[in-house]
C-alpha cells in the first residue's frame, strides 16, 4: 500500500527497484523492532518473496537483517510516515504479531507504519503482475479516502502490474 504514495513523494531520479526495495526493507525492519531477534529474522525471511515482488528484483541470499541499506531509504520512509493517514489496526493484527505487549508505546511513528505494513493479506504473483488481496474486514476508510489503496498499475521499473483488492482471497 506504500507504492502509490511513494511514487508521488520520490523525485523521478529516486524511483527505481533498488530504492523501493530498500524502503520496503527499512519499513519492515522498523515494524519488527519490538520482536526478539530470532522472531524478527524469521518474519523478514517469511516476507522475502513479498519484498522481492515489490522491489522488482530478487533479494540477496544473505539474511535480510544484515543487509546495509541506502541511508536515503530511511529519510524517504520518514517522509512517507509524516504523510500517512491514521490507520486502524486490522482485526487481531497486533495480537497475532506481537502477543499481548504494546510494541510501539514510545514510538508512535513506528505504530502508524506497522498499522499499514503488517496487515494480513494474500499475495498472488506472476512474473508480470502482483495482486494483494486483503480480507474485507481489514478495509480502513482513512486509507481508502487518502487513496493509499488505489492500484498503482504498470510499474516499468519493477516490470509488473500491481493491484490491490479486498474480499475473498480465493
Amino acid at each position: 500500500m506504500m507504492l502509490r504514495p511513494l511514487l508521488q513523494l520520490l523525485p523521478p531520479a529516486e524511483i527505481n527497484a533498488d530504492m523501493l526495495g530498500a524502503i520496503g526493507l527499512a519499513a519492515l525492519r522498523r515494524c519488527l523492532l519490538p520482536l526478539p531477534a530470532t522472531a524478527a529474522r524469521l518474519a523478514l525471511e517469511r516476507d522475502r518473496p513479498l519484498l522481492a515482488v515489490f522491489a522488482g528484483t530478487p533479494l540477496p541470499d544473505q539474511p535480510l537483517d544484515g543487509i546495509a541499506l541506502d541511508s536515503r531509504a530511511d529519510i524517504w520512509l520518514d517522509r512517507l510516515i509524516e504523510d500517512m493517514p491514521e490507520a486502524a489496526w486490522a482485526p487481531s493484527t497486533i495480537r497475532r504479531i506481537y502477543g499481548d505487549m504494546e510494541p510501539f508505546a514510545e514510538k508512535p511513528d513506528h505504530a502508524r507504519l506497522a498499522r499499514l505494513v503488517m496487515r494480513p493479506g494474500l499475495l498472488h504473483a506472476t512474473p508480470w503482475s502482483a495482486t494483494i488481496v486483503w480480507p474485507m474486514e481489514n478495509t480502513d476508510i482513512d486509507l481508502r479516502r487518502a487513496g493509499w489503496d488505489i492500484d498503482p498499475g504498470w510499474l516499468p521499473f519493477i516490470g509488473r502490474t500491481i493491484a490491490f483488492r479486498y474480499g475473498d482471497a480465493a
